[in-house]
């Protein structure tokens, strides 16, 4: 009984523990930090407030670490509360380089010693350094591992490392811990919560984790799976790599340009481009780091190693020098300060970058961002005008000018056109606006909807020490920093940002708030209405000529008998700006299942390339007119992105799962380079008695603009296609009659000899009885003969005695 009674009391005390161990983080923890180790305060440089701690996530299995700062002279009453979430550049490297380095709270110099940077974020918001991903900098696992197969099985528990989705596996738990890890932090300061009047949710997302805060936002809209969702006002993605199929093209070409490498160089890193998609595509990652990694590590060799962060530098060796001074201060003296806040395991070595989180995102790391997430943040009309477009998260991207990882060209490719939304065309249409700093350049930026784009110029890892070469008379001569660019342009656009979104952004970034720094004639009517309309100068918008719709009039939309058709229909000087597209959709309703069809594009002048291309289907099945001129880019291939012929066809659009779309092609196109395109399709099939819609896509594959005339005429089938279908068919089947006739006979004949031969053997051998027969009867006869003779002998000697 005892015994029974103690088994039963250890139970339960196993129980409690397991129990206890799975929960292990149940609440956020908050502590006021006191003092940093070699930080020395004075009366004009008090040490900053500050919190850290840890955030559950997981259900209380695990926590995040977290580091938060108020914004400078601030308290919960503030009327604006603006929190900024800072996110490391990842997929695997710690905060510390956020918070040491560029616009971090401290700078740390050779000596490890660490001063207040003028240029923090913090000197306008509210700013949270979370280590993210889970086993990242001081964010390591509540468990201690030892090798890949368990670090990876208690980062994804229960999910494939392989997984390809349209949410990649890591990427989702990732943002699921983010998730967990900001509703710990608004329990702990419920003022900064988004849901409060005057309180905003903004995100600094820099290289790969730029990838992952799409995701974030979507789950937290309408429709996605977070219980809890959060309202968030903007996203800041610096040097973002969202599109690897596309920015990986983008190496050559920006080395090429850049005087890093010479033509034969520029080649060949095409080629390996063209298998570095193809290894990605069949899911040979085991390969990936031959071809895809080699596209930048083969340029940054060709060009003598230059930075990868700044191609004027001839190495890397101050970027490596400063990220030691950091590793060391991080290790030596403020990982022991902050063990106690962050259940920091007690034997650890933080390294920059972990390479055990970074090997999980090994597939991750090449598959594009869907094409339908950003539209799905973009696309919302303004209360201002149905016009104008906005969007209920305001997102900013900025390039710094000489960075090659995620360089500016490879960026603007992106935006210009992976992000399919109601606002490209007049985005892609804009000019640029220059961003000042004290009267000197920065860079320069434009704005549109809910996107904003910014180019920095200058350097990105030292300040201050270069002349800026981009001016003219009206601005002033001297350093901007890199530092100092970020300060500026991350302050606009946060705290000039109206929280009721009643204003657009397209002054927000103005070196003078009561001012506007861009003309109305930056903001003309796209692609000149594609002149199949007026341009409406005070609503800013196109009014189309009847027949012709889109924010360009480049959709022009008809119904037509087969009787008009026959005599064909006209869409006459139809214009392009650029690399653009015009769409024409025209339905009609026939008692026929074929149809000729006849298109013409005639090019007007000697400038401009239009590609065409046609598909026929039933109305009810027919693609959007975006989603026609989204496959016309991709049919084409992004060979004109990579400055040369592609040796595959539709090279770019045969990887489709990097856009998680079902793939389809035109049934018809001519992509030559003709001034005459011509498009003959005969016999096309079609449904008899529903409508039908021929949809005509022309692209200009040229940076210059075209004007044009289309010409379309159809008729019914001419039959030849199947005239000569049925005498082939027909042929076909005489020769089949003639050759089974031929079979038949010599079947016969091997039949009839079959027969024949027993016959005639046996004939023969009954012939051959016969004769032997025949000679017995002869002999016999002779005996008898002979016999009866002798009886006549003998009767006659007995009469003649007798």
């Amino acid at each position: 009984m005892f015994r029974l009674v103690a088994f039963v009391f250890l139970f339960i005390i196993t129980i409690s523990f397991i129990h206890a161990a799975d929960e292990k983080y149940t609440k956020p923890t908050l502590n006021e930090i006191t003092s940093i180790p070699k930080f020395t305060p004075t009366d004009t440089n008090p040490l900053p407030k500050s919190y850290a701690g840890n955030l559950p996530i997981r259900s209380g299995k695990d926590r995040l670490f977290y580091w938060y700062f108020p914004k400078t002279n601030s308290n919960i009453n503030d009327e604006r509360k603006d929190l900024l979430v800072m996110l490391n550049r990842g997929p695997a490297c710690y905060f510390a380089e956020m918070l040491f380095l560029e616009n971090g709270v401290f700078q740390i110099d050779a000596n490890q010693v660490l001063t207040l940077n003028s240029k923090s974020f913090h000197q306008f918001a509210h700013v949270l350094y979370i280590d993210s991903p889970l086993g990242t900098g001081l964010s390591q696992f509540s468990t201690e591992v030892s090798n890949f197969e368990s670090y990876g099985k208690l980062m994804f528990p229960g999910n494939s490392l392989r997984l390809k989705t349209v949410f990649p596996g890591a990427t989702k738990y990732v943002v699921k811990d983010l998730q967990d890890a900001l509703i710990g932090f608004f329990t702990l300061f419920p003022h900064l919560s988004p849901d409060k009047k005057g309180s905003t949710l903004n995100f600094y997302t820099p290289g790969y984790s730029a990838k992952m805060i799409p995701y974030f936002i979507k789950e937290n809209s309408v429709g996605g799976s977070f219980t809890t969702k959060f309202k968030i006002s903007s996203i800041i993605l610096g040097d973002p790599f969202l599109q690897p199929s596309l920015q990986y093209a983008s190496y050559a070409k920006f080395g090429y340009v850049s005087g890093l490498t010479m033509y034969r160089q520029f080649v060949e890193m095409n080629r390996k481009y063209e298998q570095c998609l193809t290894d990605v595509e069949n899911g040979n990652y085991n390969n990936y780091d031959k071809e895809c990694h080699s596209l930048i590590a083969g340029l940054l060799e060709n060009s003598g190693n230059v930075s990868p962060f700044d191609i004027r530098e001839q190495s890397t060796q101050q970027y490596e020098q400063r990220q030691a001074v950091l590793n060391t201060y991080v290790n030596n003296d403020l990982l022991p300060a902050l063990r106690s806040f962050g259940s920091i395991p007690t034997v650890v070595t933080i390294p920059h970058c972990s390479k055990k989180v970074n090997d999980l995102f090994h597939e991750e790391y090449h598959l594009d961002v869907p094409q339908d997430v950003f539209p799905s943040i973009l696309n919302t009309n303004t209360p201002i005008n149905s016009a104008y477009n906005t969007s209920n998260v305001r997102i900013l991207v900025f390039s710094q000018q000489f960075n090659l990882v995620s360089n500016v060209f490879g960026v603007n490719e992106i935006l210009r056109q992976m992000l399919d939304w109601e606002g490209q065309l007049t985005f892609n249409s804009l000019n640029s606006s220059i961003f000042t700093i004290q009267d000197m350049i920065g860079g320069r930026f434009k704005a549109y909807g809910g996107l904003t784009q910014v180019v920095l110029y200058n350097n990105n890892y030292k300040e201050g020490v270069e002349i800026n070469p981009n001016f003219n008379g009206n601005y002033k001569i001297g350093n901007v920093d890199m530092v100092a660019s970020r300060y500026e342009m991350v302050n606009r656009y946060i705290t000039r940002a109206d929280t009721s979104m009643l204003i657009d952004d397209r002054d927000i970034l103005c070196g003078d708030a009561t001012k506007k720094c861009h003309s109305d004639s930056q903001y003309p009517c796209p692609s000149l209405c594609s002149k199949k309309g007026t341009c409406n100068l005070e609503k800013k918008k196109c009014d189309c000529q009847p027949g012709y719709y889109d924010n360009n009039c480049s959709i022009g939309r008809a119904k037509y008998s087969l009787n008009i058709l026959s005599n064909s229909v006209s869409f006459n000087n139809l214009y392009i700006s650029g690399r653009d597209t015009v769409v024409l959709e025209v339905n009609i309703q026939e008692r026929t299942s074929l149809l000729d069809l006849y298109l013409e594009v005639n090019r007007i002048g000697k400038y401009g390339n239009p590609f065409v291309f046609m598909n026929v289907s039933t109305t009810a099945d027919a693609l959007s007119s975006r989603e026609l001129k989204l496959l016309a880019v991709k049919q084409i291939g992004y060979s004109l992105l990579n400055g040369y012929k592609s040796t595959r066809s539709e090279a770019q659009s045969s990887h489709e799962h990097y856009f998680y779309t079902g793939y389809k092609t035109f049934q018809f196109y001519n992509t030559s380079h003709d001034s005459k395109k011509i498009i003959d399709a005969q016999d096309v099939q079609i449904i008899r008695n529903e409508f039908q819609t021929i949809a005509i896509v022309i692209y200009n594959a040229a940076d210059l603009p075209v004007e044009f005339n289309v010409t379309l005429k159809a008729n019914l089938a001419s039959g030849k296609v199947q005239t000569a279908g049925i005498f082939l068919s027909l042929s076909v089947v005489m020769l089949m009659v003639i050759v089974f006739e031929v079979v038949l006979l010599i079947q016969r004949s091997n039949n009839r000899k079959q027969f024949i031969l027993p016959k005639l053997q046996e004939r023969q051998d009954i012939q051959r009885r016969g004769l032997l027969e025949n000679n017995n009867s002869l002999v016999d006869e002779d005996e008898n003969s002979e016999v009866l003779t002798n009886n006549n002998e003998d009767i006659e000697l007995r009469q003649r005695n007798n």
